[in-house]
């Protein structure tokens, strides 16, 4: 754009041809030129001040990402702790549970040994008095 202002003023100034209004048109043209480069220097600015901010978003994105994964990782790891506490409790029941009915067994049958003694010995207190 400041290529296309110096080109135009360039040409008004020899389209013109009088010297007597070079000068009052030459510094309408410097005015011009200098108002587009302000503009065009405000324009540079207010890029970089957005690449600038965008940057700063970018950055607190990925920290923000980073602190999620974080948290993200830890209540794996304590879904899996919890899960690992909540087997060993699962097999130490199991075992505490086999252990009971292996006794309950035992004692069933010592119980059905015991009623099968007093039987037998009824029976043979019966058969010596009937004289078998």
């Amino acid at each position: 754009m400041k290529k296309l202002l110096v080109s135009l003023m360039a040409l008004s100034v020899l389209s013109i041809g009088t010297a007597a209004s070079a000068g009052p048109l030459s510094d309408a043209m410097n005015k011009a030129t200098s108002a587009v480069t302000k503009h065009e220097n405000n324009m540079t600015q207010a890029q970089k001040d957005a690449q600038a901010r965008q940057k700063a978003r970018q950055a607190e994105i990925e920290k923000q990402k980073k602190e999620w994964t974080k948290k993200q990782e830890q209540a794996k790891k304590d879904a899996e702790a919890r899960q690992k506490a909540r087997q060993a409790e699962i097999e130490k029941q199991k075992k505490e549970w086999t252990k009971k009915q292996e006794q309950a067994k035992k004692d069933a049958e010592a119980r059905q040994k015991a009623n099968q003694k007093k039987f037998q010995e009824k029976k043979d207190a019966w058969n010596t008095l009937i004289g078998k």
